[in-house]
């Protein structure tokens, strides 16, 4: 870059050098654990965890929505696909109910249930 250049110019260059440099991560840490959404895999204090493909969405859906209440009607229909009918708040709380014992302890909890309303990823 020559001199003089406008301050705008060179904002705009160090901004597309610094987005070049920063990429998102997809994975999940918290020392207990751990989740590659690249590739798909959970790990509890580094054993693997085998999770069924449902449980799967229900994790990522809630982890991309870390602290917000998602409710019923939002996780049901981005979890299973249109026209599946019998799908409903029971089928979602027992996939839940089976994901939690499969990565929370009483030291790990993750997911809360607010009554009446959804789930949140604490």
């Amino acid at each position: 870059m020559t001199k003089p250049f406008s301050m705008k110019i060179l904002l705009k260059k160090i901004s597309i050098i610094l987005s070049r440099e920063v990429k998102k991560t997809n994975i999940y840490d918290d020392g207990f654990l751990k989740i590659d959404f690249e590739l798909g895999v959970v790990q509890i204090e580094e054993k693997s965890c085998p999770i069924t493909p449902t449980e799967y969405r229900i994790l990522k859906k809630l982890i991309d929505n870390k602290g917000q209440l998602l409710i019923y009607s939002v996780l049901l229909d981005s979890l299973w696909e249109e026209g599946i009918e019998f799908m409903d708040k029971h089928t979602l709380a027992v996939n839940i109910n089976r994901l939690r014992k499969k990565i929370e302890t009483d030291k790990h909890s993750y997911i809360s249930n607010i009554y009446g309303m959804g789930y949140i990823w604490k």
